[in-house]
């Protein structure tokens, strides 16, 4: 299959999942992501705001109050990051809750890790999100430590990565963690 049939069997795959089984998914992947000495080290995390497929990372924000939470915002063909508040929040592209553009900057080279939203995976590492770019192109600039997030039906055995893409350093599911040999 080519990538843009794998993105439509991958969300076949996780819509197939019932509101409680996304939210049982969700429980275990923040529970494996806040035992996490990458993530327990880090004094700013960049995650994202879940679609309501998407596995919700929300819980680790009320846990976790001291650290700096980081959401991103599409500009042109970049990611930008800000700080999260809740109450700073814009319906914009692609449906997608995000800052608005007057939310306090984060400067990505501080980020301690980055939870990034996940269709499907390789087992090389290698992401298959929507299909816009943003999260390689955000990648090929900043040497940070990265995790998929996805439930484990994301799995994929392998498929042809593209020039560009950005290999993950691990990913989490809720059967737990997968890292990934960095060459």
């Amino acid at each position: 299959m080519n990538k843009p049939q794998l993105r439509k069997y991958c969300k076949q795959l996780r819509d197939e999942f019932s509101r409680e089984e996304r939210q049982t998914q969700s429980k275990r992947i923040c529970q494996h992501i806040a035992q996490l000495p990458e993530f327990l080290g880090a004094d700013q995390v960049f995650f994202y705001l879940p679609l309501a497929e998407e596995i919700d990372l929300l819980p680790l924000v009320t846990l976790f109050p001291h650290k700096i939470w980081g959401i991103p915002r599409c500009s042109a063909q970049d990611l930008l990051w800000h700080h999260y508040d809740p109450q700073r929040l814009t319906m914009r592209t692609y449906g997608l809750r995000e800052p608005d553009s007057l939310c306090q900057s984060l400067d990505p080279a501080l980020t301690g890790l980055v939870l990034v939203p996940t269709l499907g995976c390789s087992h090389a590492g290698y992401r298959l999100g929507y299909g816009g770019g943003y999260y390689d192109r955000f990648l090929a600039c900043y040497a940070l430590t990265t995790l998929g997030i996805m439930g484990t039906q994301g799995w994929i055995t392998h498929f042809d990565p593209d020039p560009w893409d950005q290999r993950l350093k691990g990913v989490v599911t809720e059967a737990g963690v997968q890292w990934f040999d960095q060459v």
